[in-house]
């Protein structure tokens, strides 16, 4: 633990600019080893830190004058696309745009991105805007799914290379997450608030649900989730904005939730390891035990909280009962760090 720490205190910049970052959404993103692209107005700005050359920057015309901002961004698995959300001049409420860049034709000034539009055919007067939640690649990079605030629309599924829409999944809440299935681009798992927690696999012509089995969060706020390797085992983790995780194997809830932060975690975490936990005379905020991120290395799962808190995990697939195809996953603690800065931040 002390080890991470200090190789967190040396980090040190090594280029600064200015920039505005766009509230909970994904506003820079890593296309190389020493170039980002960050997200300027109505396009993008490429930004080069190689260390053995000359630091500059490179601005991407979006090529289409109509295009008034850029509200979100997406890179494909490989690193080949990148998809960004605009918002369009004179735009109505029901539709949404994004633009697919290809990477290796950013420099390149003739060569312009890919302009895809979804308009909801259903849409009413009055109804509420339709917004982007979230973005996200299929791993062959060949889909883009598109989560959105309209639960009658719920996911808009592209085929980018096509320029088309593939297919529309409506969901009983906005979605906060979407993945693909690493192993079939066909099959997606859908998280988000009331419990929304969905696997489907759709064709071009159909859509079909399977709902979890078994899943002990009916009311919960789940804010993002991750596949763990292997992934034929169809093993999937889920974190709330509760501070818990929940585990999906094959479709089916594995055990109970997992209480990551809050008091109820501390002694799910602790198991005489050192942990640094907020004292309860402390304030607490609302969205204080929220797991806002999850990151998964090998067998080792990594939550992140909004206020400096890490706790790690490892997965473990153990024998419940004799007989075969009898693994289930559980999460084994690791180490829990919350930070001292943590309290001025929140006050």
């Amino acid at each position: 633990q002390m080890c991470i720490r200090d190789r967190l205190k040396a980090v040190v910049p090594k280029a600064i600019w200015g920039c505005r970052s766009m509230y909970d959404k994904k506003s820079i993103v890593a296309i190389a080893d020493y170039e980002f692209v960050v997200a300027v107005g109505n396009g993008i700005m490429i930004f080069d830190i190689n260390p053995h050359g000359i630091k500059k920057t490179f601005l991407v015309n979006s090529h289409h004058n109509d295009a008034v901002c850029v509200t979100q961004m997406s890179l494909s698995w490989d690193s080949k696309y990148l998809a960004t959300v605009v918002r369009m001049k004179n735009e109505d409420d029901h539709s949404v745009h994004i633009l697919v860049y290809t990477i290796d034709h950013l420099r390149v000034e003739y060569r312009s991105p890919r302009l895809i539009s979804y308009r909801n055919p259903a849409c009413g007067a009055g109804g509420s805007k339709m917004e982007i939640t979230c973005v996200t690649f299929s791993h062959d990079s060949q889909y883009i799914a598109l989560g959105t605030n309209i639960s009658a629309v719920g996911v808009v599924v592209l085929d980018h290379k096509k320029g088309d829409v593939f297919q529309v999944i409506p969901t009983n809440s906005p979605p906060n997450h979407i993945t693909f299935n690493p192993l079939d681009p066909c099959k997606l798992c859908i998280t988000g608030n009331n419990g929304l927690f969905q696997f489907w696999r759709i064709t071009a012509k159909s859509i079909h649900l399977a709902p979890v089995v078994g899943l002990r969060g009916h009311a919960l706020n789940y804010t993002h989730h991750i596949w763990i390797p292997p992934f034929a085992d169809g093993l999937v983790i889920s974190a709330t904005s509760s501070g818990q995780l929940t585990i999906v194997m094959g479709g089916e809830q594995k055990g109970h939730n997992v209480h990551v932060f809050g008091q109820t975690a501390a002694a799910t975490v602790n198991h005489g390891r050192e942990s640094n936990i907020m004292s309860k005379g402390q304030t607490h905020r609302q969205d204080e035990h929220c797991v806002v991120q999850i990151l998964v290395r090998g067998d080792v799962i990594l939550a992140l909280s909004p206020y400096n808190e890490v706790v790690a995990f490892e997965v473990r697939r153990v024998l419940q009962s004799k007989g075969i195809n009898t693994l289930s996953p559980t999460l084994l603690s690791l180490i829990h760090i919350s930070e001292p800065t943590r309290q001025a931040e929140i006050s």
